[in-house]
């Protein structure tokens, strides 16, 4: 269709460009094809873009907005295939009009969709999804499927009668071959004990199911968006809340036992695979940072294991290193500053565009209620407040993005406050840093405030961490130890450090 419009205008055509925003939010901007085209305009190399429709240049209208107005400062016309829209005062409500009707509709289907799938529950059926384990849908109605569901309070019986763990429990059901609730698909591993973890925590299992439990994404929604339907019940209520009470004791016990602490949990990766450590304890005295293999991880990490003491002082270490001196630290803050200011660079591009746009319309509104004033025909005010609609419309739109940039702007960058907090506590400590070291929970936020972030690899032999935060790279030596494992496999598998990370 755009090649025939080309033809028709007698435009040459320099590049063809098909963007996939499934999945992006209505205020994403930064799309592949979207932001190759910004560059194009900005490098002089086409003088119009030609888009099939409105919502294919976007599918909100403040983001439209924005597109063009950046566009248009490059020297490039946008056109649209399927309607022509002039440059006057009822071109542009014409198209604005167009716009919003589009929007107005992909939400009015969406609420759909999300209402009948309400109603659906409310009137005790099943909207759409697989099936818990246990269970078939027939007629839009969970119904027990009994060998699956024979296996479900097998697992109860185990978990809560044999006080046997959601691992050995897996592992119990692959010993029997029993069919995985993913034994469909190619390449599954056996049952998981996260899979088991979460049947043992399945409410639906004593005869409740819940629409609209969890949001997209994942996370938990509040109960008010809840509906419960009844369903068939596999296990009693009372088996159901012996094993919770059995999970929590669990996890207690846990806590209790956990004696060693760790510094770097949660920001441990392998530097081949990406694959997260943790901490464990290995010959009941000695803790270690190791790979978390096993049958939930798809693939295996060949990485030894690392020595958690020494990983977490080698780091630490350095981070003192760079709070305490002076010179150092100054200069780890510019560096931070001139690399978030390039990776900002866009999203500033976009707030300057969306703010001129703003005073740009608010400027128009002005100007069109105070010609409001003069006019006399009832049709001429009608079309006056219209247009000022339009454009009170537009500004509601321009400001939310203009709240939506500024908090990508701040998310995952440190705060004007946050460099404030480091400076006070390195003033504070200077001196006198042992005391902070001995505290594991200040060098725990420490961590977190510099957003550390820790790379291992095996390098000539030699187990390596490269450490990044928001201050400053080293590579450390982690290698007091004989390496653990195939090192050759490791070595064959692994990229080299020296070739991808930079030592400061």
């Amino acid at each position: 269709m755009g090649r025939a419009y080309s033809k028709d205008k007698g435009y040459n055509v320099v590049a063809e460009l098909k963007e996939d925003d499934k999945g992006a939010s209505g205020a994403e901007i930064n799309l592949p094809e979207l932001n190759k085209a910004r560059e194009m305009a900005q490098a002089g190399r086409y003088d119009v873009l030609i888009v099939r429709e409105l919502d294919r240049l976007s599918r909100n209208l403040a983001k439209q907005l924005i597109v063009e107005e950046a566009l248009n400062q490059s020297g490039v016309r946008v056109e649209y295939v399927l309607a022509e829209y002039d440059d006057t005062p009822e071109g542009r409500l014409n198209k604005h009009i167009r716009a919003t009707i589009a929007e107005y509709e992909r939400e009015k289907i969406k609420e759909r969709l999300v209402r009948g799938r309400m109603n659906a529950a409310k009137a005790g059926k099943i909207p759409s999804g697989k099936p818990p384990y246990g269970y078939r849908v027939k007629d839009r109605q969970l119904v027990i499927y009994e060998p699956e569901a024979k296996i479900v309070r097998q697992i109860f019986d185990w978990y809560i009668n044999h006080n046997m763990s959601a691992s050995k429990i897996a592992d119990k059901l692959d010993e029997l071959n029993v069919p995985t609730p993913n034994s469909a698909r190619k390449n599954t591993v056996g049952w998981l004990k996260s899979s088991v973890g979460r049947m043992l925590g399945n409410e639906t299992y004593t005869g409740t199911w819940y629409y609209g439990k969890r949001r997209r994404g994942g996370s938990l929604n509040e109960k008010s968006h809840w509906v419960a339907v009844e369903v068939p019940g596999i296990v009693s209520k009372e088996t159901f809340d012996r094993a919770q009470r059995q999970k929590a004791e669990y996890r207690q016990k846990a806590s209790r036992n956990r004696k060693n602490k760790y510094l770097l949990s949660g920001y441990i990766r392998c530097a081949c695979c990406d694959y997260a450590f943790s901490g464990r304890m290995m010959n009941k005295n000695l803790a270690y940072y190791t790979a978390n293999n096993g049958k939930d991880y798809r693939n295996h990490c060949n990485l030894p294991y690392f020595r958690a003491d020494i990983l977490d002082n080698q780091v630490w270490n350095w981070l003192v290193s760079i709070l305490t001196d002076e010179e150092q630290l100054e200069q780890g803050f510019a560096n931070y500053k001139a690399a978030v200011a390039k990776k900002d660079t866009p999203i500033r591009r976009e707030l300057k565009i969306t703010t001129d746009l703003i005073n740009k319309k608010e400027k128009e509104l002005d100007s069109k209620i105070a010609k409001m004033d003069a006019l006399k025909s009832k049709r001429a005010l009608v079309k006056a407040s219209r247009e000022v609609a339009q454009v009170e419309e537009q500004l509601d739109k321009l400001e939310a993005q203009h709240a939506v940039l500024i908090k990508q702007l701040e998310s995952g960058t440190l705060t004007q406050e946050q460099i404030k907090s480091i400076r006070e506590f390195v003033e504070s400590t200077r001196g006198d840093i042992e005391t902070v070291g001995d505290d594991f929970a200040s060098r725990r936020e420490i961590v977190r405030m510099l957003n550390v972030q820790v790379r291992v690899a095996v390098e000539d032999g030699k187990k390596m961490a490269h450490v990044t935060c928001h201050l400053g790279s080293s590579l450390v030596n982690c290698d007091t130890y004989h390496i653990l494992g195939n090192a050759a496999k490791i070595l064959g598998s692994c990229p080299s450090l020296k070739s991808t990370l930079t030592a400061t």
